[in-house]
């Protein structure tokens, strides 16, 4: 039976899906900063960033797997015995990464951090407000009060300046 220290945050769904995958060994759930020393010595596969200090209690240790793509202070010598396997998270964050970068570009481009200063200020004001599509553009009835000028793209291809009704 193996021993499986879990220090990642996980639901009792995580849990559930743990342990069946991994029937007939003993899991324990903690945090990084709440592994016991006891932990950390009968744990054979550890899932999470623990404290590359902490593992040198980690005698019995055969696999860590760490929830970081970065690994490299845990491939300094004297961190874990010879042959424990390390993995890590390399990839499972460039979906989300990458969505915030195209974010934070087009808050940067478009200055949207000066349209939040206002809504923090509560001066409701903009200069344009671009609504797409259907939902936008009954979205963009409400708002109309708000904004000084509002357009609706009934379809990407069809572009009003005019406040024209989209052409079908």
């Amino acid at each position: 039976m193996k021993h499986i220290l879990v220090t990642i945050p996980v639901e009792d769904r995580h849990k559930d899906y743990l342990e069946n995958i991994g029937q007939g060994c003993q899991f324990q759930y903690t945090s990084p900063l709440a592994a016991t020393q006891e932990q950390l010595e009968q744990a054979e596969i550890m899932i999470g960033n623990v404290s590359p200090e902490k593992l040198k209690n980690a005698k019995r240790l055969e696999w860590l797997q760490l929830n970081s793509a970065g690994a490299d202070n845990y491939c300094k010598d004297g961190v874990l015995k010879e042959g424990v396997l390390l993995t890590n998270a390399t990839g499972a964050y460039g979906l989300a990464i990458s969505e915030y970068m195209v974010g934070m570009s087009f808050l940067l481009q478009n200055k949207l951090y000066q349209y939040y200063e206002n809504q923090r200020n509560h001066q409701w004001k903009c200069d344009l407000c671009i609504w797409f599509c259907d939902p936008g553009c009954r979205a963009g009835r409400y708002w109309r009060g708000i904004c000084k000028k509002d357009e609706g793209i009934g379809k990407l291809y069809h572009w009003s300046a005019e406040n024209k009704k989209p052409e079908a």
